[in-house]
């Protein structure tokens, strides 16, 4: 139980930091241009 939340936090983590990762990327390159 305790392993299975930790992956399913580390895969959240992971994917919330791509789409924020993502879209910082795409609202600086709006910006620009």
């Amino acid at each position: 139980m305790s392993y299975s939340t930790l992956t399913i936090n580390r895969i959240v983590n992971c994917i919330s930091f791509r789409s924020t990762s993502y879209s910082t990327r795409y609202f600086f390159i709006h910006i620009n241009g």
